[in-house]
C-alpha cells in the first residue's frame, strides 16, 4: 500500500445532489465527509445553466409537495427504497419541509397543452381531465372508454394503474398474466396506454407527446417508467366519470407545482455546494478515482494526484459501470440509448406574450417543440419588462419538423418563436430582446428494457465486487431520478442518526440552514447490503405518486 491519508469515516465519490445534500447535512451535526468529484458541478443539473448572462434553471424544473401515496403518519427515512419505482412519493411532507426551510416557496398557475388546435388544462403532469370534453372526438373516446370500463378492472386486468406495483421492471409480459385476453401483453406505454385509455385518446394526446418528447413512438417506453418522458396513465374508470359528467365530477385534484418566490432551484443548490466547498467539516477532493478495493474492514480509493485514501464508508453516486471499472472489472458500455435535449432561453417583451402561462406541453405534432416554461411567470421576476421563456425539444424531432440544420441559430431562433406563436404564447413576428440556445446529448434516460436490465446486471456486479459500498445518485435503482429521490434516499443511510430513529429537527430561527435529518447512521461495511440508496438527478423535480384514480406516476 501506497502511504495512505488518514481513514475518514465516510467518502462519497460524485457530483449529485445527493451528495451534496448528504455532506451538508452531516456538517451540520459536526460530522466529517469527504467528497471525490471527478468532473461536473456539485449539484449536477439542478446546479443550473449559464444563459442569457446569468445562472437559470434548465427548463421546466418546479417542486411537488403533495401525493396520493403520502401517509397521515410520517414514515421512516431508512424504510424508503430506490429499487421501487416512485417510493418517494410516501415522504413528500418530508421533502415539502426540508425545502421550505431553506427557501419561500409559492405554488404556480396550472399547467396548460396544446392540443387538437387549443389551449386546454394540462392532463400530461396538471390531472386536467376536464380537458376531455373540450376535444373534437370526445364522443369516440367516450364510447371506447365505455367498452374499457367494462372490460378492464382494477382488481383483475394486470394492466390497470391501480397494479403497477406488479408491472415487470423489464417490460415483458409478467408470468401468468398471459392468461388474460387477448394473451401475451408486453408491458410498454404504447400497449397499455392504448389497453386503459383507448385508441382514440391514446392516438390524440400520448403517442403524439411520445413522439415529441423521445422521436420515436411510445412501444420503446417500458410502462413502469412512462413517467420519464412525462407519460401520465391515468385510471379508465377516472376518464369516463369526467366525460360522462362534461367535467363535473371524477375530476382529480390539479396538480401543485411551487417554485422560489426569489430566485431559482439552482440558486438553492449553488448556496449548498457554496457550504460545502467551506465548511470545516468537509474536505472537498476534485480528482479522477484511479481504482478502488476493498479490504477486511475498508475501503481504499487510489485518487489521482492524491494517493490512496482510506474510507470506513463509502457511497457511489456515479454510474454502476464506472463502480464496476474503480473495482478492476471489464464494465458493459454506458447506456447511450438517451435523449438528446436542446432548450432555447428567451428574454422577450411582455407587451409581445400573449398567454402568460407557467408551463405548455406541446401535444399536438404541429409545432417542433414538446414544452414551454415561462420562467418569470413561475417566480423568477424580472425589471426590464420582459418575460423569460424556456423552449424544450427533442433537436433530432425538430429538425425533422422544420427541416433545418442545428448550427443556424438564427434559424432555429425564428422556428422555436414560429412554434410559440402557433400556440398563442406569443404574437406573430415576435422579436427577443436575447436568446441563447443549449444543446446537450444524451441528456435524458430513456427506460428501455436493455437499459434496465444494463444497469441492474452492472449494479450487482459492482456490489458483488466491492461488499458493503452504498449505491447512491446514478447507481441508486433504475431510474431515481428526482430530487425528492435524493433528498430522502440520502437521509435514510448517508447521515448518522441518534438510537436508530428518522426525525427531523428544525434550527433555530435564523440559521441558514432550518431543517436537519437525524436518522439512522450508515452502517460499516460489514453491515450494508447495497440494497438502499440515494437518489439522482432528472430533468423535472417531482415528488409526487398517483395511485388512486390518478395519473400513476
Amino acid at each position: 500500500m501506497k502511504n495512505p491519508i488518514s481513514s475518514r469515516p465516510l467518502v462519497l465519490a460524485g457530483n449529485a445532489l445527493s451528495v451534496l445534500i448528504a455532506a451538508t447535512e452531516r456538517a451540520h451535526k459536526g460530522l466529517p465527509t469527504t467528497i471525490i468529484n471527478t468532473g461536473g458541478p456539485l449539484g449536477g443539473y439542478f446546479a443550473g445553466i449559464n444563459a442569457l448572462g446569468k445562472r437559470v434553471d434548465g427548463g421546466m424544473v418546479l417542486y411537488e409537495f403533495s401525493s396520493f401515496a403520502e401517509p397521515s403518519h410520517t414514515p421512516r427515512l431508512d424504510s424508503y427504497d430506490p429499487m421501487k419505482r416512485n417510493d418517494v412519493g410516501r415522504f413528500t411532507g418530508i421533502i415539502r419541509r426540508y425545502v421550505q426551510s431553506l427557501q419561500t416557496t409559492h405554488a404556480v398557475s396550472t399547467p396548460r397543452m396544446w392540443v387538437d388546435g387549443k389551449l386546454l388544462p394540462d392532463m400530461m403532469l396538471g390531472n386536467g381531465i376536464g380537458a376531455l370534453h373540450h376535444l373534437s372526438n370526445s364522443a369516440a373516446i367516450h364510447r371506447e372508454l365505455a367498452v374499457i370500463d367494462r372490460q378492464v378492472h382494477a382488481d383483475v386486468t394486470p394492466w390497470h394503474p391501480a397494479n403497477k406495483a406488479a408491472w415487470p421492471l423489464d417490460g415483458s409480459a409478467a408470468e401468468g398474466w398471459n392468461r388474460l385476453p387477448p394473451g401475451d401483453i408486453a408491458f410498454n406505454a404504447d400497449t397499455v396506454s392504448r389497453r386503459i385509455h383507448g385508441p382514440t385518446l391514446h392516438q390524440t394526446l400520448f403517442a403524439p407527446f411520445a413522439r415529441q418528447v423521445m422521436n420515436r413512438d411510445a412501444s420503446h417506453l417500458m410502462a413502469l417508467y412512462h413517467r420519464l418522458p412525462w407519460l401520465p396513465m391515468y385510471w379508465p374508470q377516472t376518464l369516463l366519470a369526467s366525460l360522462t359528467t362534461h367535467g363535473k365530477s371524477g375530476n382529480l385534484p390539479p396538480t401543485v407545482f411551487n417554485y422560489p418566490v426569489q430566485g431559482t432551484i439552482a440558486g438553492l443548490v449553488q448556496h449548498l455546494a457554496l457550504l460545502a466547498k467551506n465548511h470545516s467539516m468537509i474536505e472537498l477532493i476534485e480528482a479522477p478515482i484511479q481504482r478502488v478495493r476493498r479490504t477486511a474492514t475498508h475501503f481504499v480509493i487510489d485518487v489521482a494526484g492524491r494517493g490512496e485514501i482510506v474510507a470506513k464508508r463509502l457511497g457511489w453516486a456515479m454510474t454502476p459501470n464506472r463502480g464496476m471499472a474503480a473495482a478492476g472489472l471489464e464494465a458493459p458500455p454506458e447506456n447511450r440509448d438517451r435523449l438528446p435535449l436542446m432548450l432555447g432561453f428567451f428574454r422577450i417583451a411582455e407587451s409581445q406574450i400573449w398567454n402568460v402561462i407557467s408551463v405548455l406541453h406541446a401535444v399536438d405534432d404541429d409545432t417542433g417543440i414538446y414544452r414551454v416554461t415561462n420562467s418569470t411567470a413561475c417566480g423568477t421576476p424580472t425589471e426590464d419588462g420582459c418575460m423569460q421563456l424556456v423552449v424544450e425539444a427533442n433537436p433530432n424531432r425538430f429538425m425533422g419538423h422544420h427541416g433545418l440544420s442545428l448550427l443556424d441559430e438564427n434559424a432555429v431562433m425564428h422556428a422555436m418563436l414560429k412554434d410559440l406563436a402557433t400556440m398563442g404564447i406569443v404574437a406573430p413576428g415576435t422579436r427577443p430582446e436575447a436568446f441563447e440556445l443549449k444543446r446537450f446529448e444524451g441528456a435524458l434516460p430513456l427506460p428501455t428494457r436493455a437499459a434496465v436490465e444494463t444497469f441492474l446486471e452492472a449494479r450487482a456486479q459492482m456490489v458483488d465486487a466491492l461488499p458493503g459500498i452504498e449505491p447512491m445518485g446514478a447507481a441508486a435503482g433504475p431510474f431515481a431520478f428526482g430530487l425528492s429521490d435524493q433528498i430522502v434516499g440520502m437521509t435514510g443511510k448517508a447521515v448518522d442518526g441518534q438510537h436508530g430513529r428518522a426525525q427531523l429537527r428544525r434550527h433555530e430561527p435564523g440559521s441558514h440552514r432550518e431543517i436537519l435529518g437525524m436518522i439512522d447512521p450508515m452502517p460499516g461495511p460489514e453491515g450494508l447490503s447495497g440494497g438502499r440508496a440515494a437518489g439522482c438527478l432528472s430533468a423535472s423535480i417531482r415528488g409526487g405518486t398517483r395511485w388512486i384514480h390518478g395519473t400513476g406516476l
